[in-house]
């Protein structure tokens, strides 16, 4: 019985063999043999179809570049010596091509000078045979190449994989960054609102007595005077009675305002001190620094107008001054000077309000 291999040139009638080697490492795939000379084409087609390889056939360069393109067989066995385009040129297209670029190529020819060998690898091949062809040692080459291959097609199917895995992880970074950027802001801005009261809008009382306390310690280290104003907005009740507690909100608000531009240092600490109080706290200035910060801020509140008709001092909303300096001792406490500012606080109450009276702190009662 006969294989028939029809090719342009004729048709060349092969005997079938009985291949019963087994080659380790074989593997069955698509091999293209680009060649001029049908009877090679036909040792070769027969004998490597015995081993489960399917073989398509080029005669001449311009076709196997065409018939790569459109297979991306596993390997092509490649003859030098071909009229038109030569192996090599046939070689230098398919490397330069990115469809075919890494289909591995095994030139056959009967130039075996170093030279010839040494430019076929530069152009790309992989391996080379020399004619006559040696069939089983076609066929180990042949197994060499396509394990390397398969393994180098592995090796870029796991690339592929850890570059998708890669790039999933850095899509979970960035989100994970965003996600902590975001809470850190939210973090933030809850520090914030934790701070400040919630209707003027300044630092609250929970703020104040921190710093004081820390103020106190930081001025003790370096024998700096520390001042401190309690004001208190005159007949407030009345206020809320005649006006509303809405309109009292809005009052609380302005003066809120005007007394943090009477203290716009950013080291000042301006907090509201409960219901109708606000305190100021300053370090590095002396008694009669602050005695004219508390004249501002009752300046300042006079002149917005914000009629008080139930008021017993003005008919604007006033407020009564008090003011205490120190020079803390760190056997001292804070406590004195908080005592010191409201003493002073109630002495302009009943001095007839609307006034601003300063005190030092006595020195006994700082130390004791």
């Amino acid at each position: 019985m006969r294989d028939h291999l029809d090719l342009k040139a004729g048709t060349v009638q092969v005997p079938l063999a009985r291949h019963t080697a087994i080659v380790p490492g074989h593997q069955n795939g698509t091999i293209l043999i680009i060649d001029d000379v049908p009877a090679n084409v036909g040792a070769l087609f027969d004998f490597l179809k015995g081993f489960g390889f399917k073989i398509l056939v080029a005669e001449d360069g311009a076709s196997g570049l065409q018939k790569a393109e459109y297979v991306d067989p596993d390997l092509i066995l490649l003859d030098v010596m071909m009229p038109g385009l030569d192996g090599f040129e046939t070689c230098q297209r398919l490397k330069a091509n990115p469809k075919t670029r890494e289909i591995p190529v095994i030139f056959m020819t009967a130039l075996s000078d170093t030279p010839y060998t040494l430019r076929g690898f530069e152009l790309g091949a992989v391996d080379y045979v020399t004619k006559p062809i040696q069939q089983e040692e076609v066929l180990a080459r042949i197994n060499a190449q396509l394990m390397v291959s398969g393994y180098y097609k592995d090796l870029k199917v796991k690339n592929h994989q850890l570059c998708d895995i890669n790039d999933q992880l850095q899509q979970e970074i960035f989100k994970r960054q965003a996600a902590e950027r975001a809470l850190e802001k939210a973090n933030e801005t809850l520090r914030k609102l934790a701070a400040l009261d919630p209707l003027t809008e300044i630092a609250n009382r929970r703020v104040f007595d921190e710093q004081i306390v820390k103020e106190w310690q930081r001025m003790s280290r370096c024998s700096s005077p520390l001042s401190l104003i309690i004001c208190d907005v005159d007949f407030f009740k009345d206020y809320n009675d005649t006006y509303g507690h809405q309109a009292g909100d809005r009052c609380l608000q302005k003066v809120a305002h005007a007394i943090s531009k009477a203290a716009q240092r950013s080291q000042d600490v301006v907090a509201r001190y409960g219901g109708e109080e606000f305190v100021v706290l300053a370090p590095d200035i002396d008694l009669p620094g602050m005695v004219k910060i508390g004249e501002m801020i009752r300046t300042h509140i006079q002149e917005l107008t914000i009629l008080h008709e139930s008021s017993s001092v003005d008919t604007l909303v006033t407020v009564s001054v008090g003011v205490a300096c120190s020079v803390p001792h760190y056997t001292g406490s804070s406590d004195a000077l908080l005592g010191c500012a409201d003493a002073a606080l109630y002495e302009a109450k009943s001095q007839g309000r609307n006034c601003v009276i300063g005190h030092y702190v006595d020195a006994d009662k700082s130390a004791s």
